[in-house]
Formats: structure tokens, C-alpha cells, sequence
């Protein structure tokens, strides 16, 4: 309702909050939100969006288990409109999603070990590089012992981000 106080709880409610019925109706909402959720307002701009547009969905948040466990949901909020079109209050469909918002951060972390991964292959394959470079200048007849050094301080720059001055004056 307009107060947004508790007036119906189905079973569905139950098994995802674990409040009976009687332990929430005529109780105010926010005993299912997180503090930081009520001190954002975030009850008071679904309400609003909801007044203005007869509807929110989809809306990803967190509310809370009677145990005080965080629940991942994905809420829809209806509005309840008398003949007139006053509205009388709100309906409040929720979703759990956590478990797919863990399976999201699981693959989101494997994705960045992954990255990481790759990024270091590419580090050691350009070490591999260098060292291969260095091998073929060395045995070369040809080549003298500037061209070495100075591949080798190119090297040491390219790899250690250091600069070209500092490693020539080591």
C-alpha cells in the first residue's frame, strides 16, 4: 500500500525471505531492505517510478533474509489503480538471482585470470624474443661488440620499462 507496509505474503515470499505471513503483514517494507538501500532512498525512487509509469521491472537489487543474508533479486513493481486511475498501491514480484550473480562474478574472475594469462605468455614469448635476437647477434661474425650491447640495453629498456640513460650508465 501507499505506506509501503506489507498487506499480502505468499509462500513464495516465505521460502525466499523465511518470514511467515503473520510475522510481516501490516510490517513496513524496509524490514526486508539493507540499510544502505533504505539510506539511498532506493524504496522511495522504485515508488515513484512506479506511480509515474504504472510499472518498474526488471529493477536489480538486494533485500534481505530473515537470517540477515543478503538476497540478490530482480524486482517488478506494479501499481495498483483504482477505476479512476488513483493509485491504490503496489504489487512486488521478486526474483532470487543470486545464484546466477554468482556464477557472473565466477566467470567474470575467470576471465580476468585469463587475461592475466595471456598478457604474460605475451611477456615471456617477447623475453623468448629477445633472447633468440640476442643468440643470433652474438654468434654472427659480423657483429660487433656495440651492436651487442647496445641490443641488450634495448632489451633491458623494452622489458623493465627502465631508461636507456640508467642502464647505459650501469
Amino acid at each position: 500500500n501507499e505506506d509501503a507496509s506489507i498487506t499480502s505474503w505468499n509462500v513464495g515470499a516465505q521460502r525466499m525471505f523465511g518470514y511467515k505471513a503473520d510475522e510481516v503483514i501490516g510490517k513496513p517494507m524496509s524490514i526486508i531492505i539493507p540499510e544502505d538501500r533504505i539510506n539511498s532512498l532506493e524504496l522511495e525512487s522504485i515508488i515513484q517510478e512506479a506511480r509515474a509509469k504504472n510499472f518498474v521491472r526488471n529493477f536489480e537489487t538486494v533485500r534481505l533474509h530473515r537470517n540477515g543474508k543478503p538476497i540478490n533479486i530482480l524486482l517488478t513493481v506494479s501499481a495498483i489503480n483504482d477505476e479512476k486511475g488513483r493509485v491504490l498501491g503496489f504489487s512486488a514480484m521478486y526474483r532470487d538471482i543470486t545464484s546466477q550473480k554468482k556464477w557472473e562474478r565466477e566467470i567474470q574472475d575467470r576471465f580476468e585470470k585469463m587475461q592475466d594469462a595471456y598478457r604474460e605468455m605475451g611477456k615471456q614469448r617477447r623475453y623468448l624474443d629477445y633472447l633468440m635476437e640476442l643468440v643470433s647477434i652474438a654468434s654472427s661474425s659480423a657483429s660487433t661488440t656495440k651492436q651487442i650491447s647496445t641490443f641488450i640495453v634495448n632489451a633491458i629498456v623494452i622489458i623493465t620499462h627502465v631508461d636507456a640513460a640508467t642502464v647505459r650508465l650501469l
